[in-house]
């Protein structure tokens, strides 16, 4: 950081590409947009309990120009501009995709078209298979990119962004020394507790300032954790160089903690939250999956005729136990919630393309709930950040389920039986075990292998 008398410059470093929520400026990497009001927040919400001294000595300054979450319906003058600073012909472009097979990829690394897959982004799929047709040369079936790929691709890569040096600059202007103060200490937080764009949750957008080292931001970390801003913070055992190594390890980490693995082969891995709540302290458990598919497979609706697509580990219940037929009333909840709503669970049916859609929408207040993990990268080592104040929003919320398909008069719809989120839940407690390993998976491939960061409370 320089100052030359009222503007502050910053350097960052960008670790992870950042996915635009509309990709209208091409080269754009971070966005003032975005950074000013989550700086804004963190001065009005979060410094008083990282630092209480200097929350206290700009206490006025912070109450005429911060607006607290509480208070976000206010206007108040701005008491600084910012600006960010990229040359957007120094900026490189990525596909970022959920998945894409060998011979996709082959075609891409000929083109020197760059990409990430697999990762948990899912929003250009039809768009990204669009670049591909299938084509049969010397009776073998093979892949080709269509003819007019290049103008398809000029979309779907404004997406990916990532500065070709690694940086951006970004400058602070204001003629208040006190707003420049709560904006150096504060700058380094924001970027340790957010990333930024689309699927920022995931480990898409990280940044962090030039010259930060992985020891100073872990001691930015314990801080932030023992004002109780973060719950807890968990590093991965092994470092990454690459990006598709980094988001191929988001992916399967996050899957296998919320939803589980099935490409039906044996061993099936089973999501990590299944297992946490199976072994309850009090009453096991049962995640909403077994539920729906209960009810699916059990309507005589002629519409829904077709069974549901048997797979190698259906049923799913706790321990090894087989059998769609409960042994007694189960207490079913809506375990996945806890992790990040869905809006839609999709259920393959037996010998047909079909699928059968099941909504989710809440019968309370709850529209969008953000995930309590968080996924940061710095230097290519990946931490799972998590937010306990998260979870009170979302315990013991009650959902409404609704099974449709598509017909050609629109949809068939039938109401399932509503659920409930649980009561409670302990995020800190639940990865504890996860990284101990009291939730072992059956294949030692997928194992979630991060170490806690340990904390004095001193």
């Amino acid at each position: 950081m320089t100052k030359n008398k009222f503007t502050l410059r910053f350097t960052l470093k960008q670790h992870t590409p950042i996915i635009h929520f509309q990709a209208d400026q091409e080269g754009a990497t971070l966005r003032a947009s975005e950074l000013k009001p989550k700086l804004d927040r963190f001065v009005a919400d979060d410094l008083k309990k990282l630092n209480p001294e200097l929350y206290k000595k700009h206490h006025e300054m912070i109450k005429k120009f911060f607006i607290s979450q509480k208070d976000k319906n206010q206007q108040t003058a701005s008491s600084y501009k910012m600006k960010i600073i990229y040359d957007a012909d120094a900026t490189d472009a990525y596909i970022i995709s959920s998945y894409l097979s060998k011979k996709q990829m082959d075609l891409l690394h000929s083109k020197k078209i760059k990409f990430i897959a697999p990762s948990l982004y899912f929003a250009q799929e039809k768009e990204i298979g669009a670049l591909f047709k299938k084509e049969k040369i010397n009776n073998r079936n093979t892949v080709s990119l269509v003819d007019d790929y290049e103008d398809k691709l000029k979309e779907i890569l404004n997406k990916g962004i990532v500065a070709k040096d690694q940086s951006v600059r970004v400058e602070v202007f204001s003629f208040y020394e006190s707003i420049r103060t709560l904006i150096s200490y504060s700058l380094p937080y924001v970027l340790t507790l957010e990333n930024f764009g689309t699927r920022q949750n995931k480990g898409f957008g990280c940044f962090s300032l030039e010259g930060q080292s992985i020891e100073d931001f872990e001691e930015g970390l314990r801080k932030l954790i023992r004002a109780k801003i973060v719950t807890a913070a968990y590093k991965h055992v092994k470092s990454y160089s690459r990006y598709n190594e980094v988001h191929g390890i988001i992916n399967q980490d996050y899957k296998v903690l919320k939803s589980g693995i099935n490409n039906n082969k044996d061993p099936y891995t089973k999501s990590q939250l299944f297992k946490y709540f199976c072994k309850a302290e009090q009453d096991a458990i049962r995640w909403e999956k077994r539920t729906i598919k209960q009810q699916i497979n059990a309507i005589q609706n002629s519409a829904f005729r077709k069974r549901l697509k048997q797979m190698k580990s259906d049923p799913v219940d706790c321990g090894d136990r087989k059998g769609w037929n409960d042994l007694e009333p189960y207490n079913y909840k809506y375990i996945r919630a806890l992790l990040g709503l869905a809006e839609q669970f999709e259920f393959q049916v037996t010998n047909s393309r079909e699928k059968y859609i099941v909504t989710i929408k809440s019968k309370g207040k709850i529209d969008r709930f953000k995930s309590p993990l968080t996924f940061k990268v710095l230097d290519g080592h990946i931490y799972i950040l998590a937010f306990q104040a998260s979870i009170s929003r979302i315990t013991n919320e009650l959902f409404g389920l609704t099974l449709k398909k598509k017909t050609n008069n629109g949809y068939e719809k039938i109401n399932l039986n509503d659920i409930r989120t649980p009561e409670k839940f302990n995020i800190e407690h639940f990865l504890d075990k996860v990284v101990n390993k009291e939730l072992p998976t059956k294949n030692d491939e997928l194992e979630i292998n991060y170490r806690k960061i340990i904390v004095d409370e001193s």
